[in-house]
């Protein structure tokens, strides 16, 4: 299984989640690729659907999608 988390530069939040899931991964006998992919600006944010730092996908399917639909651009510079 393959997981991505997306996130911003600066957020610690990913860190957490990464941590959080391998112990999960690792407590249930799941073996599993988890990527980070760093959004650094509005255009890759858009081409991505990013909702928002972190984002937990699976398959390309957002676990926690954000309420109307997915994202799409942060107003980096």
């Amino acid at each position: 299984m393959k997981l991505e988390i997306l996130h911003v530069g600066g957020c610690s939040g990913y860190e957490a989640a990464e941590r959080n899931l391998k112990e999960a991964f690792s407590q249930e006998g799941v073996e599993a690729e988890v990527e980070l992919v760093e959004v650094r600006t509005d255009e890759e944010a858009r081409m991505l659907r990013f909702p928002g730092s972190p984002t937990i996908r699976v398959g390309g399917r957002d676990l926690f999608p954000s309420p109307g639909g997915q994202g799409g651009g942060w107003g980096f510079g």
